[in-house]
């Protein structure tokens, strides 16, 4: 039989300072029925909040202009019951607060949440009751706990605490504090931290994981982290930083020209009045460039405390959010990887160090709030000092990571400025061919993507990249355009044409063009062939660059623009022959 789980009633207000992290009365009322319910016997039953703009102390000189909102609980969701100014909402929420006092009368409460309450006023019934059924009572806001107390009502050791707090952190205490008074179990979050590492070894594999097709959601029950889902969502930060490194590259030529002269600025060095305009305008650039330099050097510095805070994000506990405590302690642990240089591998590093933020940050709130500390010190510990131990622990596991990944790209590039021009060639064939064959089984993100931004670590466009745009995005480009022009069933060319354009402009919907390679052994095996030969081609003229971006992004600002541009042609043009051909063959034996 399962036994009957004990209700509470949560009433108070939203607090005379503005001290709680990220307020909103319905968000904490979510967070506390959740949080309750994951304590074994209880749930939430009676709400009475009072919410107003800019804080209760300063509402309290005008009550007659400012507004507020009475919450209330309806089918076990937070609802605004009455909005209006605060004498009128004061008024409704005395006669919810007298319904909360006969409801504790009766026995149907068993304990109570007293929250920046008043005692003397709007939620006197409700705490008289409480006081004088001797029930139970946890609860934060100075002043009012302290009023509360006077009158008699009875609090376990999970009270006050409510400067730096968050919705999370109060709701934890309330619970931890119910189930010390009761004797209940408490099921902390997370599972271990092992158990969300081991979810970088699921990764769903498949043949439709290409692009934009990623992986089955993992069913790791501790964590929804996904490896490739995190990578995903970095790569706009990993972009940015690279094209911002290129610029910078690219306006070197600007320095050249100004070799042997002062780089002081003054009216002589500006020119004024001697007809330097020349000189003037090579001062700006010069300084222009510089200051994209820092720029880019900051970006790069920045990179693995991204991957950090996205890697918290994704590997918070089921049933949670990524909170403020979370954030606070992720910038925290992210500052850390951004003193020293940057490095390869730093991003890795940044994987394990979010994996273990959101880990210690749900353990330490709840092991703070069984050891009874108030709200305020267990978020403190929480976000600080949690974040602390990961930035420690996160920039010591770097002297072991940065040079293994350092070795991997180091020896890329060792191969690709070979001055024996076939091997250099012939990596870059092996391993186009190697992105066709890997991307169409389902490897692009567990693999290939993550390989692509440990090059782009370092701030520059990287060889896979290359091959990621030529051997992938043009190759399905020139498979869909043969389709769009000739096309092998009535109709197809409407779905080819969109692959077509949207490779092309920005690199991207490789999956496009498979079902024209998977009907046609001709065409596939003519994508597996302008894969190696625009790999070989990139790798002859030591080429780097990206995919996700315009075709003629590449010719611009990718390493070697020849090279890029008959990369591209090549893996464009093989292709669409082939598989116009066949299309055109097709129609003719058909008709």
């Amino acid at each position: 039989m399962t036994p009957t789980k004990r209700r509470i009633a949560l009433v108070g207000s939203s607090g005379g300072g503005v001290a709680t992290l990220g307020r909103s009365t319905e968000a904490f009322v979510r967070q506390v029925a959740s949080t309750l319910e994951g304590v074994s016997g209880l749930s939430l039953a009676e709400v009475c909040v009072v919410s107003c703009e800019g804080g209760l102390d300063m509402a309290r000189v005008n009550r007659d202009a400012t507004p507020a909102i009475l919450w209330t609980l309806k089918g076990g969701r937070p609802i605004p019951l009455f909005a209006g100014i605060l004498k009128e909402v004061n008024v409704m929420a005395r006669s919810e607060d007298r319904k909360i006092a006969a409801a504790i009368r009766e026995r149907k409460i068993s304990g109570v949440i007293l929250v920046s309450s008043d005692p003397d006023d709007v939620n006197q019934s409700s705490i008289q009751a409480a006081a004088l059924l001797k029930i139970p009572a946890v609860g934060t806001g100075g002043s009012s706990v302290g009023k509360a107390m006077e009158k008699g009502v009875v609090f376990g050791e999970s009270f006050g605490g409510s400067v730096a707090t968050t919705a999370r952190s109060k709701a934890i205490s309330y619970a931890v504090g119910f189930a010390r008074i009761w004797g209940l179990r408490i099921q902390l979050p997370g599972g271990s931290l092992i158990g969300g590492m081991m979810t970088w070894f699921k990764w769903a594999g498949g043949r439709n994981m290409t692009h934009s097709s990623p992986p089955s959601p993992s069913s790791s029950p501790s964590s929804s982290f996904k490896l490739h889902s995190l990578l995903d969502g970095c790569l706009p930060a990993f972009l940015a930083t690279s094209a911002l490194v290129s610029l910078a590259r690219k306006l070197s030529w600007i320095e050249e020209q100004f070799n042997g002269v002062s780089r002081e600025l003054s009216f002589e060095s500006l020119g004024v009045g001697g007809g330097g305009s020349s000189r003037a305008i090579l001062m700006i650039l010069l300084v222009a460039r510089e200051n994209v330099v820092r720029m880019a050097d900051a970006a790069l510095a920045g990179l693995p405390a991204v991957v950090l805070g996205m890697s918290a994000k994704q590997s918070v506990p089921r049933g949670h959010s990524f909170g403020e405590v979370e954030l606070m302690a992720s910038l925290i642990a992210g500052s850390f990887l951004t003193t020293s240089p940057p490095q390869i591998g730093k991003s890795i590093c940044g994987v394990i160090g979010g994996l273990m933020v959101s880990w210690i940050c749900s353990q330490l709130l709840y092991c703070t709030a069984m050891r009874g500390y108030p709200a305020t010190a267990g978020t403190i510990l929480s976000s600080g000092g949690g974040g602390v131990f990961v930035g420690v622990f996160t920039s010591t596991i770097q002297l072991v990571i940065c040079p293994v990944a350092e070795a991997y790209v180091g020896s890329l590039d060792l191969l690709l400025l070979s001055e024996i021009y076939w091997i250099r060639t012939g990596l870059g064939a092996v391993l186009g061919v190697t992105m066709v064959w890997a991307s169409m089984r389902g490897y692009y993100h567990t693999i290939l993507l993550p390989l692509i931004l440990l090059e782009m670590e370092r701030g520059s466009w990287s060889f896979l990249g290359l091959l990621d745009m030529t051997s992938l995005a043009l190759v399905s480009a020139g498979v869909c355009s043969a389709s769009v022009l000739c096309p092998r069933v009535e109709g197809e060319n409407k779905a080819a044409r969109r692959g077509m354009l949207v490779n092309l402009k920005w690199g991207d919907y490789v999956e496009a063009a498979y079902p024209y390679m998977e009907r046609d052994a001709w065409v596939l095996n003519a994508s597996y062939l302008a894969g190696g030969l625009s790999g070989g081609i990139g790798g002859y003229f030591r080429a780097k660059g990206t995919a996700y971006v315009p075709a003629w992004f590449l010719v611009v600002c990718g390493e070697s623009s020849w090279g890029c541009t008959l990369g591209m042609l090549s893996a464009f043009i093989v292709p669409f022959v082939v598989a116009y051909a066949r299309n055109l063959h097709f129609k003719m034996i058909s008709e």
